[in-house]
């Protein structure tokens, strides 16, 4: 076989052999979860299943939105969701099962069962999406050694085409071969935009039942290792010939004797640094890693007659398997931790093996000394700080020594330093039990954390074996009616659907257990004390802190707090919410982002030992921007200009979590597509998790030809920060370009418990950029809610996108704009933006 006509003939492609390569709709730029979700619904899926957790929550999220041809729903916990999954391949329809990488391992009892069966007629797809980074999971784990014990096909996307593309793949594969198939979704795709075609959408008939003895369905011993073997000897080898003759694997043909080895997402990070090293040789870009295409892997090095590199995510399997095979590869000998591949790590490789120069000094990245870390934090009126705050003034005073937590938004509570361990999900009860039985001195000073979604997610076996184990001790639920770290997601917990209750199930299981407002902070706190109290007599308690995700909770619009000044002395206790501020002198003032606790009494009202937070029995309204007195600036802008753009366009924007910076970017894929056509890429980055959470947050913004949404050194036009200190975040300035633009919002975000004086001067920010034009504005004086758009107005007067027309700025806006008054708003203080 000719490979090499093979690779030329499968570039253009990746899935053109199972899915319908027939273009019949528009380009469409989409998060990377929400094009795979399109692909789903395209390839004619049946159902879709899963539980929620970053970075792959989205594409659940959007087939409930989008699809009610397809049976969609949330299950309680991954192994739940994957037998959900299973059920529907037994009944001959094509089902996807969706998660993060600590849930594969939560589901694999039920996945390796699974791998070596063959009950199911229809398709299975796992949609495990990876977090290397990490930027929201525990994680860093390679989960491919564990998928290549089961003899499962793992397809790695190398793009966002592919993701989409990726849906049918999987699904014909899946069938075909009897199997589970897993996409191994990298979070660089899964969590940026980028410009996707679709293809048209196919429907797929369910598969008839699968006859024969039901007996061979169980897995007693004898029959496991009869499929055992067959997947050894027959699966492997049907799946290897896939490998080799299937368009996943892409040939790139370059000038010189050497060689570069990509697999997945990691290919565009590499081409990005290739193309802005001006390199050239020859690559292979691996689609999927199980199994591998040998054949073609011994081709390519064959034919690259000189030093053969690979770049890979997560450990080195590849690169082992390579090893194994003996090709004479190179991979991260020199650079064993790194997980994630970005441009800057890709030159620092390219350095080691002296493929680039050795930079100077002056070329390289250097950290401003003057960055501050900025922690995530509880969203403003968040019902978690009540409970928080009891606890904490319970270790003050020695009556609680130690506190297990749990993952989810509750370990934010660690910031304050409420628990002192964490490990997994449902872990946090079953480790407090094993610290009481090796220590049970400390029984009733030992309490455990975890929230409704966790409990209901494997907590509740911790609870259980407390029955059976009858450990003393306290158990704290806090009840927020949602899986709020993953975006607000339903719980069983939630009102919104068949509520479970949590108080009857453990009242079930013989646990005592009482249901507390999550705002009444003196309740929370004697029942606390009576709990330990119980515990010390030897008694398992729970008490269930209930009060719904302030971002679902019923707010108190017509009402506002103040602080009488005159009363305030400056103690500080109220410092536990982003939703007040302290001046240089320690006043606190309550900032927009106040919710006023929602449902509940605000908890810095019930904390002040003075009683100086009350309600402001006369709040001011805010007046309404006069939206009249723009037209006359609107009709002076009205000539229509010749677009010329540059070949490659960079944006890179930092901000904190609350400032709407992803939406500057979400305004720009919408406004450029059309400017730069269906042939230009349009590409969005964004830092999903608990950056999201009060952190900081990064994203980026490249439309022409390019590949990557992480951007290499020293490319980028434009920099916008949204909070002055972000602008020092290490790395930040070093990508912009020599001849770049800063446009600085001189906006002051102080992160909790931190000092006026530590917080950096603007000369300090601005000595590292002297040499750079830099536009220092002040959106934030103008509005609050709307700077990220008044950002916006700015940036249109910079090249080239002062050349866009103004009526296309506003159609891009209200297309974003969840109603005509907010449209309006933001056509506002895009002009008002703009007059800077």
């Amino acid at each position: 076989m000719d490979y090499r006509k093979s690779y030329l003939g499968i570039k253009k492609d990746w899935g053109k052999n199972i899915h319908t390569s027939i273009v019949e709709k528009k380009p469409i730029v989409l998060l990377g979860n929400r094009a795979f979700a399109r692909g789903v619904i395209d390839a004619g899926y049946h159902g879709a299943d899963g539980y929620p957790g970053t970075p792959s929550t989205e594409v659940i999220d959007t087939l409930l939105a989008s699809s009610s041809e397809i049976s969609v729903g949330w299950s309680v916990n991954e192994a739940v969701s994957l037998g959900v999954g299973l059920g529907y391949a037994i009944a001959g329809k094509d089902a996807l099962v969706c998660m993060k990488i600590p849930g594969v391992f939560q589901a694999a009892d039920v996945l390796v069962s699974t791998a070596f069966s063959k009950v199911a007629s229809g398709a299975l797809v796992i949609y495990a999406a990876s977090d290397y980074a990490p930027s929201s999971s525990q994680y860093l784990i390679d989960p491919r050694y564990f998928f290549h014990s089961l003899y499962i096909p793992v397809l790695e996307p190398k793009n966002h085409q592919e993701l989409y593309d990726s849906a049918a793949v999987a699904a014909d594969l899946s069938r075909e071969q009897h199997c589970p198939v897993i996409i191994l979704a990298s979070s660089l795709l899964a969590h940026s935009e980028a410009q996707i075609f679709t293809s048209r959408p196919r429907k797929v008939e369910p598969q008839p039942l699968i006859a024969g003895d039901t007996l061979q369905n169980i897995p007693l011993p004898p029959f496991a290792r009869k499929s055992y073997d067959n997947a050894v000897v027959n699966r492997k080898s049907r799946l290897e010939a896939w490998a080799e003759s299937h368009s996943v694997t892409e040939y790139i043909p370059g000038k010189g004797k050497w060689g570069l080895i990509a697999v997945g997402a990691a290919s565009i990070i590499l081409q990005e640094s290739l193309d802005h090293w001006k390199l050239n040789p020859s690559l292979l870009l691996l689609g999927s890693s199980i199994p591998l295409p040998f054949k073609k892997i011994e081709f390519f090095i064959k034919q690259t007659q000189g030093p053969c590199y690979i770049i890979e995510e997560g450990g080195s399997y590849v690169e082992e398997q390579l090893k194994l095979k003996g090709f004479p590869v190179i991979g991260k000998e020199r650079f064993p931790t790194i997980t994630e591949w970005t441009p800057a790590l890709i030159d620092d490789y390219f350095e080691a093996y002296q493929i680039i120069k050795p930079r100077s000094l002056t070329d390289k990245p250097r950290t401003p000394m003057t960055s501050i870390k900025r922690p995530p934090s509880l969203c403003p009126g968040c019902p978690y700080k009540a409970i928080g705050s009891a606890i904490t003034s319970l270790k003050n005073e020695g009556r609680v020594s130690r506190v297990f937590g749990d993952i989810g938004c509750s370990s934010l509570l660690c910031f304050d330093r409420v628990f002192d361990f964490s490990l997994c999900m449902g872990a946090s009860d079953s480790m407090r039990q094993g610290f009481v039985l090796a220590r049970p001195e400390e029984k009733a000073k030992t309490l455990s954390i975890i929230g409704d979604s966790s409990e209901c997610h494997s907590g509740l076996t911790a609870s259980r074996n407390n029955s059976f184990r009858n450990i003393p001790g306290v158990k704290i639920i806090l009840d927020n009616e949602s899986v709020a770290m993953t975006g607000g997601q339903i719980s069983p917990t939630s009102r919104k659907g068949p509520s479970l209750d949590l108080q009857k199930v453990l009242e079930a299981h013989g646990i005592p257990a009482v249901k507390i407002d999550a705002y009444d902070y003196q309740l929370l706190r004697q029942e606390l004390v009576k709990a330990l109290d119980s515990a010390a007599q030897g008694v398992f308690s729970a008490i269930i802190v209930k009060g719904s995700c302030i971002k679902n909770a019923s707010l108190k619009p017509s009402q506002a707090i103040r602080i009488d000044w005159d009363l305030c002395v400056n103690c500080r206790k109220c410092n536990i919410c982003p939703g007040i501020i302290f001046s240089p002198d320690s006043k606190p003032s309550i900032t927009d982002k106040c919710t006023q606790c929602g449902e509940g009494t605000p908890v810095c009202m019930q904390l002040c030992p003075v009683h100086a937070i009350k309600w402001d029995l006369q709040p001011k309204e805010k007046p309404g921007p006069q939206l009249s007195s723009q037209q006359g600036f609107i009709s002076r802008h009205k000539n229509k200009k010749t677009f010329s753009f540059p070949r490659q366009l960079r944006l890179a924007i930092r901000g904190v979590g609350g400032q709407g910076n992803l939406f500057i970017g979400k305004v720009l894929s919408r406004l450029m597509q059309p400017v730069y056509g269906s042939d230009a890429k349009i590409i969005k980055g964004e830092v999903h998790g608990m950056a999201q959470k009060g952190g900081s947050v990064f994203s980026t913004f490249a439309c022409g030809d390019l590949h990557s949404p992480i951007f290499c050194k020293a490319s980028v036009d434009i920099l916008i920060a949204m909070e002055r200190s972000e602008l020092l975040y290490p790395g930040f300035i070093e990508l912009l370009k020599p001849g770049g633009q800063i446009i600085l919002n001189n906006y002051m975000i102080l992160p909790k418990k931190m000092n006026h004086e530590d917080y950096p001067s603007l000369n300090d920010i601005l000595c590292p950029v002297s040499t750079y034009s830099v536009k220092i504005i002040d959106a934030c004086s103008i509005s609050e809610a709307y700077s990220n758009t008044i950002i916006l107005g700015v940036l249109s007067n910079y090249k080239p996108y002062d050349q866009i027309h103004l009526e296309d700025w506003f159609n891009a806006l209200a297309y974003l704009s969840p109603s005509e008054k907010i449209s309006q708003y933001n056509q506002y203080y895009f002009i008002e933006g703009k007059k800077l």
